[in-house]
């Protein structure tokens, strides 16, 4: 589970109520303070204020499903399959691990947030037909557009993945209507 700009460890258990209990939940927190109080999944600067490309979060990717990997090893014997799940900005991250490493990620939820930038070319060699994404966004998000949703859909779909959507009349948060797809999604 990822948070958000200006979330921490502790803001994403909302969507673990009535998972199932042999789920393995992992929540770190992102390593830059945010001035407001709360972390950011990548620093401020003038160049890339919301988002940020593949290329660029890929070390990232790479590092988060380490430290799931490092947390997981005792328990599991195997490399196992995981699912990601982040919002807003963490949900940029939750998508860029999964295009990093399809192989390993059998599901994504991408909630109220983006596809990371710099896709051009990059997903022709993935291979996300073994990949499910859910996103969920509301129509009214004055942070994130629903236009963002509606094209990482068309992305995400044209490199074979399957996507489910909901979109609710909701502004930059979860409807209780997308909150039961994403249990369903994360259950089935």
């Amino acid at each position: 589970m990822i948070h958000g700009w200006g979330g921490d460890e502790d803001s994403m258990w909302v969507f673990a109520h009535g998972l199932p209990r042999d789920f393995w939940i992992v929540a770190p927190r992102a390593p830059y303070a945010v001035d407001a109080g709360g972390y950011s999944w990548w620093p401020r600067d003038s160049q890339q204020e919301g988002s940020r490309n593949l290329e660029d979060l890929e070390p990232l990717a790479q590092d988060l499903m380490a430290l799931v990997d490092a947390h997981s090893l005792p328990w599991f014997q195997s490399p196992h399959r995981v699912i990601t799940l982040g919002f807003s900005q963490g949900a940029a991250v939750a998508a860029a691990i999964a295009l990093v490493l399809p192989g390993r990620v059998e599901k994504a939820a991408i909630l109220s947030g983006f596809l990371p930038g710099g896709l051009e070319g990059a997903l022709e060699s993935k291979a996300l037909n073994q990949t499910a994404f859910l996103i969920a966004h509301g129509t009214e998000d004055e942070l994130i557009e629903i236009s963002r949703a509606r094209d990482a859909a068309r992305v995400l779909r044209s490199a074979g993945a399957a996507v489910v959507v909901c979109e609710d009349a909701v502004g930059h948060k979860v409807s209780a209507q997308c909150l039961r797809r994403v249990h369903e999604f994360l259950k089935s």
